[in-house]
């Protein structure tokens, strides 16, 4: 009879020596969670009900505030994504999540630097995605 043991966290009893076996004894390591990976990003007014999606840039004026969808695999409150935009004059708040993206309030400022910027997601095991040139500030 084989017995399962999982192995879901580190610890020096854990160790096996290189070429040593385990006798009766499987040792299996669950499937590590699907990485992190930002698709698309959307921009949409305030309080409007629908929006439009860029696969590679979204545009807000500087001094307006606008809300961003920003659609992936990965994308958790329960895993801790976190959202940020490269360069200064940015604002995130009001964070809101669903199923497969994350809804954020980004407010420009009106002296912020026009062109692009990074938008980057980091989930608390530190999977990493960036939409390079992301946010396009005009």
């Amino acid at each position: 009879d084989t017995t399962a043991a999982y192995v879901e966290s580190f610890r020096e009893t854990d160790l096996v020596a290189a070429g040593a076996t385990a006798s009766g004894v499987d040792i299996v390591v669950p499937t590590a969670a699907a990485g992190l990976n930002a698709t698309e990003v959307g921009v949409f007014e305030v309080g409007a009900t629908s929006f439009s999606f860029g696969t590679s840039s979204v545009e807000i004026a500087r001094g307006q505030t606008k809300e961003m969808v920003i659609v992936g695999t990965g994308v958790s409150q329960a895993r801790g994504t976190t959202v940020t935009i490269s360069g200064s004059g940015t604002t995130i708040s009001n964070v809101r999540f669903q199923d497969s993206f994350v809804v954020v309030r980004v407010a420009v400022d009106s002296g912020a630097a026009t062109g692009a910027r990074n938008v980057t997601l980091t989930n608390s095991n530190l999977d990493t995605s960036v939409i390079t040139g992301g946010l396009f500030i005009r």
